[in-house]
């Protein structure tokens, strides 16, 4: 036998060697959980170098959830207990996947400005005006873009103030068109007796944060950022 025979023999036999390393699972993975049994688990795991860190971490975090939650892990094996959390885990990874994506696709197809404050007191009732601008930057019409304008102090990112913004409620059977920019002007009451309503009248340099949760096309297509579970 050559030298290159003798070498491929050997990696084929290191690569067989480790993929059954690899593959050992510990023993303790099929243990049903019993009132028993319980208090001893900690002490077998410690002693089976097969059961890994992440399985410990794996393991440990199911079950402070379910005790939480007062869900019962009698009757359970360990694997059923860990693959719990790991269906946990992969679906809360996934909402906050499909929560990037919708992020990410409104924020590519508008773009907002925000003007400024204007108050308005020779009404029937103060009101406040918001006054900002849209512009479409995708290929369809717009004719709803819903969201938060948030308000921070600047000094410290303290929120001031929150104004929901439904621009269907100023365009009415209107839409922005591709690549259209449009002006918008908002309308707030004003509480005089609100210390908040009076700081965003006299402050100036507050920190304008635009916060887009839904856009909706005249086609009837939406995108919506998901909801937040609690």
């Amino acid at each position: 036998m050559n030298f290159a025979k003798i070498l491929i023999f050997s990696i084929a036999i290191a690569i067989i060697f480790f993929g059954c390393q690899a593959e050992k699972k510990s023993p303790i993975l099929d243990e049903v959980i019993t009132k028993q049994n319980i208090s001893q688990l900690p002490g077998k795991i410690s002693s089976d170098k097969s059961f890994t860190r992440e399985e410990i971490d794996l393991f440990a975090t199911s079950l402070g959830r379910m005790v939480i939650n007062k869900d019962t892990v009698i009757g359970k094996t360990v694997a059923q207990v860990m693959d719990i959390e790991r269906e946990l885990m992969r679906n809360n990874s996934m909402a906050n996947l499909a929560s990037s994506l919708a992020r990410f696709e409104i924020l590519q197809n508008h773009k907002f400005k925000y003007i400024g404050m204007i108050p308005k007191d020779d009404a029937a009732e103060p009101m406040d005006i918001i006054v900002y601008e849209l512009t479409n930057t995708s290929n369809k019409e717009i004719k709803n873009i819903a969201g938060s304008l948030q308000f921070r102090n600047p000094l410290n990112q303290s929120v001031i103030k929150v104004y929901n913004l439904n621009t269907s409620d100023l365009l009415k059977d209107q839409t922005i068109k591709p690549n259209e920019t449009k002006k918008f002007a908002y309308p707030f009451k004003h509480d005089n007796a609100n210390v908040r309503d009076s700081i965003m009248r006299i402050s100036k340099n507050l920190h304008a944060l635009w916060t887009p949760a839904t856009i909706e096309y005249s086609d009837g297509s939406v995108i919506k950022l998901p909801e937040e579970t609690k």
